[in-house]
């Protein structure tokens, strides 16, 4: 996804992947990391862009970070021909976040669901 996300300059919604592989060296997420994915993401890497040593590993992940930080939206909104707007994100959004943030987008992604 990321290749092909890179080459064709589109649009991208930040889920657990690209999180996770953006913290993937802080010592809270690295096991998070390794548990919900990182392995398999780290196994595809290998396999599909033929990287044989850790240094090649590192570089790659980092480049994917630094493209995932600058790409990668926690929402994105997409105009439809009819003047309507289709919101779009990873996880959905809590409806009772919606509401108590005055419809604010922002906010009810940016709060913590208790």
């Amino acid at each position: 996804v990321y290749l092909h996300a890179k080459k064709h300059n589109m649009e991208l919604l930040m889920g657990n992947h690209e999180y996770y592989c953006i913290h993937r060296k802080s010592a809270d997420l690295r096991d998070d990391w390794n548990l919900l994915g990182g392995l398999d993401t780290i196994n595809s890497i290998r396999a599909k862009m033929n990287i044989r040593t850790e240094k090649e590993l590192e570089e790659i992940l980092d480049e994917m970070s630094v493209f995932f930080e600058e790409k990668a939206q926690p929402w994105l909104e997409i105009p439809t021909e009819y003047g309507h707007r289709i919101l779009a994100s990873h996880a959905g959004i809590n409806k009772k976040l919606f509401k108590a943030n005055h419809f604010s987008v922002h906010r009810a992604l940016a709060e913590p669901i208790t």
